[in-house]
């Protein structure tokens, strides 16, 4: 008996520093800049079109109530679009013309899920491999991996891996976030040289709205 107590007090003692010591779980800071790329992994890595790969640009704050991305490669490759949520404006910027819609919803915060803390990982950067924590949420028909920084939990990459009704897993979308840096109050938010903001502006009105960005899964959306 005394044994046994011993090894439930050295178990214990064991089990502290581990939970001290655990990573802080995956989320974005409440305004960031980063440049996010999207692939689409069941299309052929050769294919024209579509395109399997998105490279975006993306300014994002809550506390000014704003988003602007900057489609860099891919579908829309670009277009430039401007989401004032305070104004209730968006705006879409293409080819030196300008659209503006009525934004009426709120902006959300980034929400990654609750998910499993399944150890360590590496991934390959510019040829060097760097450690990053490794958390999966697994439902019946999907496994989300989310990769973070084990300092500060920001997340690096998400990876959608779908399950089908035999349980065989296939990878369809990767999400990688790369010079992820938090503002400092210097960003340039306007909508481009030669066009001005508001109702009376020069931006066309267009009724109808603009389309969701889906940058990090449903996790990272406006």
């Amino acid at each position: 008996m005394a044994n046994f107590a011993l090894l439930i007090l050295l178990l214990l003692i064991i089990a502290i520093p581990h939970s001290l010591s655990a990573p802080p779980a995956p989320a974005f800071p409440s305004s960031f800049s980063a440049q996010i790329t999207i692939t689409s992994n069941l299309l052929p890595a050769d294919i024209v079109y579509p395109p399997r790969v998105k490279i975006v640009r993306l300014l994002y704050s809550l506390e000014l109530q704003k988003a602007k991305i900057v489609i860099e490669k891919g579908h829309d490759e670009g277009k430039m679009y401007v989401r004032d949520y305070g104004g209730e404006m968006d705006y879409e910027l293409s080819a030196g013309s300008c659209r503006r819609a009525f934004l009426g919803e709120e902006m959300t915060p980034p929400t990654l899920p609750l998910s499993v803390h399944l150890g360590d990982a590496q991934i390959s950067e510019g040829g060097t491999m760097t450690n990053y924590e490794h958390f999966v949420r697994s439902t019946v028909y999907s496994n989300i991996h989310i990769y973070s920084d084990p300092g500060n939990g920001h997340p690096r990459r998400l990876v959608v891996e779908d399950i089908d009704d035999d349980g065989v897993t296939e990878v369809s979308m990767t999400y990688d976030i790369d010079s992820l840096q938090e503002l400092t109050g210097s960003e340039d938010w306007t909508i481009g040289e030669g066009h001005t903001e508001g109702i009376e502006g020069s931006c066309e009105r267009f009724v109808g709205g603009f389309p969701y960005m889906h940058l990090f899964h449903y996790y990272l959306r406006f």
